[in-house]
């Protein structure tokens, strides 16, 4: 989708489906990596629910991520947190405060990151009224001057 403003960008929306049916969630990612990106031209906003990293895919989401930045992609989340912060949940398994994961991801050019504020949603919005397991994750980008 072409998304036009101040800054105009392609946004791909990326949601990792069952692993029985396509392969593993960073394998999905993978494929939309090195199949997908390279045919768009102009600034690429990857975004969804990549449902990664868990604790058997943390060292493929890993090098998806290194490859991204190699496509000058950088995360939102790390563009606009301190080194080091704790992760932010973006989905809770079976609505459960005390079952939250950070699967969800928002990359987007690295010319942007400093650019960047990110607000991720919060659970008594969004899972507690039972709206979705996930929440949002809102990425603004100032204009450059």
């Amino acid at each position: 989708m072409t998304v036009t403003g101040p800054t105009s960008f392609t946004l791909l929306g990326f949601w990792g489906v069952e692993p029985k049916l396509f392969g593993s969630y960073t394998s999905q990612a993978r494929r939309v990596i090195d199949d997908v990106l390279p045919k768009l031209a102009g600034p690429v906003v990857l975004a969804g629910d990549f449902n990664a990293p868990i604790a058997t895919t943390a060292a493929a989401h890993t090098e998806n991520v290194r490859l991204l930045e190699e496509r000058g992609l950088v995360s939102a989340f790390t563009a606009t947190r301190a080194m080091g912060a704790p992760l932010e949940p973006t989905y809770y398994r079976w609505l459960r405060r005390e079952h939250p994961f950070h699967i969800d991801h928002a990359f987007v050019p690295k010319e942007w990151a400093s650019r960047l504020s990110m607000t991720v949603g919060s659970y008594d919005d969004w899972v507690l009224p039972r709206r979705s397991d996930h929440v949002p994750l809102i990425v603004d980008v100032t204009p450059a001057a």
